[in-house]
């Protein structure tokens, strides 16, 4: 007789993704900061890198005390407090007025919040999830903030040219503000027993070598996904286009579908399997970008959602599979760390090549990096059985 695998969709996931929604909505409204420094701050590549680089690096450095504070403390508390300062810094852009201290220390604080917020709150969707379908699940967890990605630029863009980014600003405290309240009713997750089982230490958990490869494997698509997001939006405005968002529209699109349709082959075809192909997927999506024009933007952002959506949850279920209750907050907090990382890196590293070689330079030599992961995951083996 077939046994009924357990839900997924249970009470308190469903409370969870909505938070992840109201978050979402209220960070993503900040991906078009590309577009508000080129068009308001006449900001140019080196400026747009450093202040897209900067949130992502800041929540880097705040990794070691999230990976602690997620197990210790609990998912929940974390939350609420990653939503309240999305919230406060949304209302601080309301005053900036060009490339100087005020915006750069609001994204930091930006990357710190996120790092926090979304850490917890996907080390508690592993708590919740059923072990036999944690890959699924972590996919689902994923369209929560996904679906924002291109809903967030869809609302913005228009709002802007309507009435100003001040009242973009407002809608996304707004949001945040609505995520804290959420958060406030969530579940708090295995904490409990990280406090009562001994738990490895922080790099003892980091340098456990299937894990490890893992990380570089998000460490270098978040160097696609920074490449990706950063500069399309002014290679594209260089090359006549009005509006962005259908990037993102597609990108969102492609991703939601391939998590909510497809997000369960990895666990049936093998998670480190159908990680490999999405990684080789990622290097040729990206090297293909160096010929954006304005009509591609929307097929480029289906193609990139694609093997996003694929790519994420495979590697991270990969590495949180074999983790504790104790542990699964530092195994989850490095990987995404590690995918911050890379965001950062080609943030403000690729910013200079842009200025000097160009937009297309910038996407070739993002494509050749990722493709360094492949040897390295192809040197894991598959677990047995």
């Amino acid at each position: 007789m077939p046994v009924t695998p357990p839900r997924v969709l249970t009470r308190p996931f469903v409370l969870l993704l909505i938070t992840q929604s109201l978050f979402g909505l209220a960070f993503s409204l900040f991906f078009l900061l590309p577009k508000f420094m080129t068009r308001v701050l006449q900001a140019g590549p080196s400026d747009i890198g450093l202040a897209a680089g900067i949130a992502p690096a800041a929540g880097v450095l705040v990794i070691p005390f999230v990976a602690t504070a997620v197990d210790r403390f609990g998912r929940r508390r974390l939350v609420v407090l990653g939503a309240g300062v999305i919230a406060a810094t949304a209302v601080g852009f309301i005053w900036v007025d060009r490339v100087g201290p005020l915006l750069l220390v609001l994204r930091a604080l930006q990357g710190c919040a996120f790092a926090t917020a979304f850490n917890a709150a996907a080390t508690l969707a592993a708590d919740l999830a059923p072990k036999q379908r944690l890959s699924q699940a972590l996919g689902w967890f994923g369209v929560a903030f996904l679906a924002t990605n291109s809903a967030a630029p869809l609302i913005a863009e228009p709002l802007a040219d309507a009435i100003g980014w001040r009242f973009v600003f407002g809608f996304a405290a707004i949001m945040g503000c609505c995520a804290a309240v959420f958060a406030t009713r969530l579940p708090e997750g295995s904490q409990h027993a990280a406090r009562t089982s001994g738990s490895r230490s922080s790099w003892n958990v980091l340098l456990q070598p299937r894990v490890l490869a893992m990380y570089f494997g998000s460490l270098v698509a978040g160097v696609g996904l920074g490449t990706a997001f950063t500069f399309h939006q002014p290679f594209a405005l260089q090359r006549g286009a009005e509006r962005v968002g259908g990037f993102f529209l597609g990108y969102t699109a492609a991703a939601v579908f391939v998590r909510i349709f497809l997000g369960s082959l990895p666990d049936r075809l093998g998670r480190l399997r159908v990680g490999r192909v999405a990684i080789l997927g990622y290097a040729i999506v990206v090297a293909s970008m160096s010929q954006l024009t304005p009509s591609w933007l929307v097929p480029f952002g289906l193609a990139f959602g694609f093997v996003h959506g694929m790519m994420y949850p495979s590697l991270n279920a990969v590495a949180v599979e074999s983790a504790s209750d104790a542990e699964r907050g530092k195994v989850m907090s490095f990987y995404n760390g590690s995918f911050n990382l890379g965001v950062a890196g080609a943030s403000f590293g690729l910013g200079h090549v842009a200025e000097t070689s160009g937009y297309p330079t910038v996407f070739l030599i993002t494509a050749c990096i990722i493709t360094l992961a492949l040897p390295v995951l192809l040197l894991v083996k598959e677990p047995a059985g």
